[in-house]
């Protein structure tokens, strides 16, 4: 081989920069049509997570009543209960038979596992949804057949409910119409 077709022959073994712009160019476009994708699936998942979440608090709640014949924290029968703050902390602690609070013993004496999370999903004592904010949960202490959840910024009496849980969703907070509650999860059918 003469000089020139090896020159020729090295040439064309290589990307030129311009080829190689261009596919780095192309890389960054299919995974900027990916990260929607991706965001979306996260979002899939972190609904059926606070779906199940939801669906945990039911069976908690009505497994503690079958158990005790009354609501965690009843001493009366006269209203619903919604459980925010102080008392929702307390509620996690009666379910999760936690031995940390003071009255264990008068609401869980048979220190009972109703509620099983992740650690990592209690923060100060409260059970996060996957955004990061508290669970709302109600019940119907006065065993009317409904649960009235207005004392959350809930959506107020939900009929043939015993207990209602719910999320406020992704934005965190209680829409007053139906399209600012798109993304709210439920644990019932709205």
């Amino acid at each position: 081989m003469n000089a020139l077709s090896k020159k020729i022959l090295r040439r064309g073994t290589g990307f030129t920069l311009i080829e190689m712009l261009v596919v780095i160019g192309i890389i960054g476009l299919l995974m900027g049509l990916l990260f929607p994708a991706i965001g979306a699936l996260k979002n899939a998942a972190n609904r059926a997570r606070a779906e199940q979440d939801l669906a945990s608090f039911e069976t908690a709640i009505k497994g503690y009543f079958s158990e005790y014949g009354k609501y965690p924290l009843q001493v009366d029968a006269t209203q619903d209960r919604v459980y925010v703050d102080t008392t929702y902390v307390q509620l996690l602690q009666i379910l999760r038979a936690d031995s940390s609070y003071v009255n264990i013993d008068l609401w869980n004496s048979r220190r009972t596992v109703y509620l099983e999370v992740a650690e990592k999903a209690v923060v100060a004592g409260a059970l996060k949804d996957p955004w990061g904010n508290d669970y709302k949960v109600a019940v119907d202490m006065d065993f009317d057949n409904s649960t009235d959840t207005s004392a959350a910024s809930g959506y107020g009496v939900i009929s043939n409910r015993t207990v209602a849980a719910w999320s406020f969703g992704r934005d965190g907070v209680s829409g007053s119409n139906a399209a600012e509650r798109k993304d709210d999860v439920l644990s019932w059918t709205d």
